[in-house]
């Protein structure tokens, strides 16, 4: 499957890990999809994440949208009202 940023609506984050020496941040979940899949989103060479977890507009575990804003930077916009803002040289994107 291919990395879609609209694909990611909906889709519900499980965890996010950060690998200070590797410099590697990533994050897994489940796609929102007819087929449910895990998903995991490699952050390759991560420079800086950001993740705040106010939940302004409530909890919530699900994506809004998922961002590219530049060639280096993404941001995840939860529908909790949060933005995760990742820095980084690589996105890989899995999906099983």
């Amino acid at each position: 499957m291919t990395l879609s940023i609209s694909s990611f609506h909906d889709s519900v984050i499980e965890t996010i890990t950060y690998n200070w020496a590797a410099k590697l941040a990533v994050v897994t979940g489940k796609l929102c999809s007819e087929n449910e899949h895990n998903f995991t989103l490699k952050f390759i060479d991560c420079e800086m994440i950001n993740i705040p977890h106010d939940a302004e507009w409530g909890p919530s575990s699900s994506i809004l949208e998922l961002e590219k804003l530049n060639d280096f930077e993404y941001t995840i916009m939860m529908q909790s009202g949060d933005s995760i803002l990742i820095r980084c040289q690589r996105l890989e994107f899995c999906s099983t």
